[in-house]
Formats: structure tokens, C-alpha cells, sequence
């Protein structure tokens, strides 16, 4: 089986759902096997990458928190191993009743693009900031979260804290 394409179905998804998207994310790099964004009123620390790894048939959206050119945490990695069957295409992940995609570019948009459209709506949307916890330009273990728009920073006990531009421009 083969992911070739996939690259190229989750840009006209992307453009094709642009509008559905409250921070709307912005491509930095495509490869045949890879796609970088950053988000539009998000400072450049957080991106988001659509991987493949074809000769493992296995795909996947992370959301990346990093600092100075160190990845501190991923805030979300949300992936697929699809496994060929006699009418479609199914998630090996997935627990309980698999459901089987007609297509390959099924399964990967409603089970991994919309979802992360999902992620970017529901967390992304609400966030005032990026707070990264640990050293991990030191070597030293770390995490990253974001930061609700409710929240207090003043509570924070984060090594960093990195604000979210204004909602208005998202």
C-alpha cells in the first residue's frame, strides 16, 4: 500500500476548509512525505506537521511546542496505521469495531484532518498562551500546554510562558 498523494489530498482539504478553521493555519513546507504550518496569530513556538511514513503505512498530525529551535513537547500526535481489507481501508489503532474507509483519502480525511480542524477549534481557539515546563534545552525533561483564556497566568509556575497574539487577529 502506498500513502503517495495523501500530501497533496490534505492541501486541497486544507484549502477546500480554510474557512472552517477559527486559527487558521498557514503552510510552511510541503515534501512528498510531509506538510509544515504554523497558525496565524500564534507566535512561530508552536507548528503543526502532517507526517507520513509510507513504508510503514502509517500517518499522523502533531502539533509541535518548541523553544529557540528545541521541540519542548508535542501538545497533540494524533495518528493512523491503516491496514488494507477486503472493502476498504481501516485504522489498526482504533479500539473496539474498526470502521472501513472506501478510500484511502477517506480514512485520512475524517479520521486525521478533520480531527485535527476538531483539536484547532476546540483547544486552539481558546488559548491565551503556551506555557513549556522544564529544560529541555538542557537536555533536562520537559512538557509544554496551553494556556485557556480563562486561566490566571499569574498562577503559572512555568519555566516559560508564551502569549497568543489577540483574538482579533486570528
Amino acid at each position: 500500500m502506498s500513502l503517495e498523494g495523501i500530501t497533496d489530498v490534505f492541501l486541497v482539504w486544507l484549502e477546500d476548509n480554510m474557512s472552517h478553521f477559527q486559527v487558521k493555519p498557514q503552510i510552511i513546507s510541503t515534501h512528498h512525505e510531509s506538510v509544515r504550518m504554523n497558525f496565524r496569530s500564534i507566535p512561530n513556538e508552536l507548528s503543526a506537521e502532517l507526517y507520513l511514513l509510507s513504508t510503514q503505512n502509517y500517518m499522523g498530525i502533531r502539533v509541535i511546542a518548541e523553544r529557540n529551535g528545541t521541540i519542548w513537547d508535542f501538545i497533540l500526535d494524533y495518528d493512523a496505521h491503516i491496514a488494507l481489507v477486503p472493502n476498504g481501508y481501516i485504522c489498526d489503532f482504533c479500539e473496539g469495531e474498526k470502521f472501513i474507509y472506501s478510500t484511502l483519502s477517506e480514512l485520512a480525511i475524517t479520521h486525521t484532518f478533520e480531527f485535527f480542524l476538531t483539536w484547532c477549534n476546540e483547544h486552539l481557539a481558546h488559548a491565551q498562551g503556551l506555557a513549556l515546563y522544564g529544560q529541555a534545552d538542557q537536555g533536562d525533561s520537559s512538557w509544554a500546554q496551553l494556556i485557556p483564556q480563562h486561566k490566571n497566568i499569574s498562577t503559572l509556575e512555568a519555566d516559560y510562558y508564551i502569549p497568543f497574539y489577540s483574538s482579533q487577529t486570528k
